[in-house]
């Protein structure tokens, strides 16, 4: 019995990229437009408020689905926060001369 080599992936061709394709500007336009709110107030929509994304742009999400647009908002939410994350921890951790090192007291502090 001969078994395929595992270090080349010839036999896996084409199917990196199944079901997915980059969000064009028409599209992100269109989900920006009614479901800013949601992004800037980092809730995830519910299937209803996908739903009337779509029936409001009907000709720009026309290849999109509700959970196509409710993850699309998901994902975003999620880059924010990272973003937000990371900008933190810029003044957060970064001893600036002067300043004395974080008291550690052995268990988490509550922010």
């Amino acid at each position: 019995m001969t078994v395929p080599p595992k270090s080349g992936n010839s036999y896996r061709k084409g199917s990196q990229n199944n079901g997915k394709h980059k969000w064009e500007d028409a599209e992100v336009c269109a989900v920006e437009r009614h479901m800013m709110r949601f992004i800037q107030g980092h809730k995830v929509p519910q299937k209803n408020d996908c739903l009337q994304c779509l029936e409001a742009e009907p000709k720009a999400l026309s290849t999109r689905s509700w959970k196509g647009v409710k993850d699309y908002v998901r994902n975003r939410i999620t880059a924010l926060k990272r973003q937000s994350g990371n900008s933190q921890a810029l003044y957060t951790n970064s001893n600036w001369p002067g300043q004395s090192e974080p008291q550690r007291t052995g268990h988490f502090q509550q922010f």
